[in-house]
């Protein structure tokens, strides 16, 4: 089981990897590499504010670098960028970085949404809507949207 938390910390985020593997040219069928040198230019350029060591570090799995998740992975003197599973961990990441954040936007957001929006909609198309059934009034064991 990997932490991501790692990457909070060191400011490193989904977006920077969205950053660096956009600016990749990706070669279906092929394994897509980069030259190490190049690699850590391409972070230099697209992690403003991170050190280029510090993002080697937390982004490049590598034999010496064992306790991080292989988002890149370290073949000689190239890195592995696995560009579509780079994208699919980025979107993953987001929830699991911003967990406070990302509950508490949920939590407004999809109340609005399903309170109002979803209403309104339903309506509009001629369903009835009904209030949600509790089984207590007071913290509920179950509800039934």
């Amino acid at each position: 089981m990997f932490n991501f938390d790692y990457l909070k910390k060191t400011k490193i985020t989904p977006n920077h990897l969205l950053k660096i593997v956009t600016s990749l040219r990706e070669e279906p069928g092929l394994l897509n590499t980069i030259r190490l040198h190049d690699f850590k230019e391409l972070t230099r350029r697209n992690l403003k504010g991170v050190s280029p060591l510090i993002a080697y570090e937390n982004l490049v799995f590598s034999k010496k670098n064992q306790d991080i998740f292989p988002i890149f992975v370290k073949l000689d003197k190239n890195i592995f960028t696995p560009i579509s599973t780079t994208k699919i961990i980025a979107l993953f990441l987001y929830p699991l970085l911003y967990r406070d954040e990302y509950i508490e936007v949920h939590n407004k957001k999809s109340h609005e949404f399903e309170k109002e929006e979803v209403k309104e909609l339903f309506e509009k198309e001629g369903g009835k809507v009904y209030p949600n059934f509790k089984d207590k009034k007071k913290n509920p064991n179950f509800e039934i949207d």
